[in-house]
């Protein structure tokens, strides 16, 4: 049986989903379609971003090439329009998927990249901590 790694990918968008923020895979939309409270500020969202999978080390399998291990990486940005409710975001995001294991994938460890930015640019200031995680996949199972 082939691995499907956008399986892993929709399980892992699934699992932040059941988090109240809103979630979008690999950019936001443009600011007329995100939320904002009844006070106009921005509530925060979370973004993730799927990478492919690459191989662990030089060495490989004996069984070929096929079967041996690889190593998915995802992103997820939280932004947030102060730095205290980015980084309120990005715990719960930290509980929520290191551990998870999704089907065809061995579980998701916190790779580190925790950050907070401002892009003043934005019409409203906006705060953004990046959090990645790596995880164990296989080609074939």
């Amino acid at each position: 049986m082939s691995m499907n790694l956008l399986a892993v990918h929709d399980q892992i968008t699934a699992k932040l989903k059941e988090l109240p923020q809103e979630v979008y895979e690999t950019a936001p939309p443009e600011d007329k379609r995100l939320l904002f409270d009844s006070s106009g500020m921005l509530m925060p969202y979370m973004v993730v971003q799927h990478s492919d999978m690459y191989p662990l080390g030089s060495g490989g399998g004996i069984t070929g090439a096929k079967y041996d291990v690889a190593q998915g990486y995802c992103l997820v940005i939280c932004v947030g329009p102060t730095e205290r409710s980015v980084r309120q975001v990005a715990d719960l995001v930290r509980d929520k998927l290191t551990g998870f294991s999704p089907s065809d994938a061995g579980e998701l460890r916190f790779a580190g990249g925790s950050t907070e930015y401002a892009t003043p640019e934005s019409k409203q200031n906006r705060y953004t901590t990046e959090l990645g995680f790596i995880f164990p996949v296989n080609t074939s199972w």
